[in-house]
């Protein structure tokens, strides 16, 4: 079979069709090797976990015993404040008499850490038994720069009411 295309006078169709369609699979079986090689780059790039244990922020604190950190209050139960600092525990202080109803849940406060978890013999066990909690001191509301003192605005919302008044 013989087709006239300008100066070539003899054509295949079968094979040129056959080495097209080879050459499209070639290209895409270079594309899906260049994507896989580039999957195995990445994934070596990644580092494991022991390389970003390493590198955190946790570690970097060193040991946290008698440490000024912030945490949050996660809950108020009575008298007791439970508060997440990022250890494994949350802490449980008292809350002070003074100023009790600004250490609601959510405010952040600072504490200083005394011990990471609290594991000790209790009535002559034989082995450390721990009570799921950190201990730590309450030292007082942790308050940014740029926000404002909530007892202070009281204070100056009390005295314009009470000027307001005379």
């Amino acid at each position: 079979m013989l087709k006239y295309l300008g100066s070539i006078k003899s054509f295949r169709p079968g094979f040129a069709c056959l080495l097209n369609q080879s050459l499209k699979y070639s290209n895409q079986a270079d594309n899906a090797a260049n994507q896989l090689t580039n999957l195995v780059n990445e994934s070596k790039a990644q580092k494991n976990f022991a390389q970003m244990f390493k590198e955190s922020n946790f570690v970097a604190l060193g040991d946290l015993e008698n440490k000024y950190l912030i945490g949050k209050i996660v809950d108020v139960v009575g008298d007791d404040l439970y508060i997440d600092y990022g250890g494994k525990f949350n802490c449980v202080v008292k809350r002070p008499e003074k100023g009790a109803n600004y250490y609601l849940r959510n405010k952040n406060v600072k504490i200083k850490l005394h011990s990471f978890e609290m594991a000790s013999y209790f009535l002559n066990a034989a082995k450390h038994i721990t009570l799921l909690e950190s201990d730590a001191e309450l030292i007082g509301l942790f308050r940014k720069e740029d926000e404002p003192d909530e007892r202070a605005l009281l204070l100056n919302k009390e005295i314009d009411e009470l000027n307001s008044e005379t």
